[in-house]
């Protein structure tokens, strides 16, 4: 799995988290009823970062460096 590297506004990130464990409260149980089995701690890891990834791409901003080039 390839890492990247996301800058986000410091005063964003609690609420993408916010927003982000509300919508695992949400998707959690049709997870776990589409599986037919509790999740795997990696599955919901997996989860929570796609939804996470999903709501900070809106406020995602440039890295200073990358401002220069």
């Amino acid at each position: 799995m390839q890492m990247v590297e996301v800058w986000l506004p410091a005063g964003d990130v609690d609420e993408i988290e916010r927003e982000t464990q509300r919508q695992m409260r949400h998707f959690l149980p049709k997870l776990t009823l589409a599986l037919g089995r509790e999740p795997k701690e990696r599955e919901v890891d997996m989860l929570h970062a796609c939804l996470f990834k999903h709501f900070s791409e809106a406020r995602q901003v440039a890295p200073a460096d990358a401002l220069l080039n």
